[in-house]
């Protein structure tokens, strides 16, 4: 066994959960970037067979591997450490959000003034986001370990994903890849109405430069 690797031993559960989900992640962020396995494993300096057996969940990479691996895939680190959550004991409890617990965030989002963001549900899952206007300029881009969709219900709304840019219009919708940088901004003022369904773990970049529009 090299020093860049421990064994998941199959008795031990919260570790092997731990690390097949960080090894998803890490597969999930490679073939989206159109990496192949044994390209990556050159330019982390390991063995094809070590970062295959990360990526499956079956060694804990080291620190300074884990570093290098992330650093190659440009992924935010936080996104390789949620918290595993435990299997539902029973059947899951319908979740309701009444309007006074609507979270109202236009202020924190810099939005002119009359518009409205407000986050009508947050379940262990994530977050639905309604906007009724909003920034006309970019804010620091997102990333999420799952898809986030953007739906138009009025006026035209501009998302940029990693410098592709897609105009979107009334009635249209728009699925964001996972690990993919992603930041939006309204095009027709007040008469943007969008909804964006955010996955939990969705982190927004602030130290990341904003598109420029």
């Amino acid at each position: 066994m090299g020093v860049d690797e421990i064994t998941i031993r199959e008795d031990d559960t919260a570790a092997d959960e731990a690390a097949r989900r960080r090894g998803a992640i890490l597969r999930e962020r490679r073939e989206a970037l159109g990496i192949s396995l044994r390209a990556f494993a050159r330019r982390c300096e390991l063995s094809p067979a070590h970062v295959s057996k990360v990526e499956r969940g079956l060694a804990s990479p080291s620190v300074a591997t884990l570093s290098r691996i992330v650093q190659e895939l440009d992924l935010e680190p936080a996104l390789l450490f949620g918290t595993v959550a435990s299997p539902p004991t029973g059947a899951p409890e319908p979740i309701v959000t009444r309007a006074a617990d609507v979270m109202d965030l236009a202020a924190e989002t810099g939005s002119p003034e009359g518009s409205v963001v407000r986050v009508l549900a947050r379940p262990d899952t994530g977050s639905v986001i309604e906007s009724i206007g909003g920034p006309d300029y970019f804010l620091p881009p997102t990333i999420a370990p799952k898809d986030s969709i953007f739906c138009v219900l009025a006026g035209t709304l501009e998302v940029d994903i990693e410098g592709e840019r897609f105009e979107l219009y009334a009635g249209d919708s728009l699925i964001v890849p996972p690990f993919r940088r992603f930041a939006a901004r309204v095009l027709t003022g007040l008469d943007t109405h969008t909804l964006l369904l955010s996955p939990a773990g969705s982190k927004l970049l602030h130290g990341e430069p904003a598109p420029q529009p």
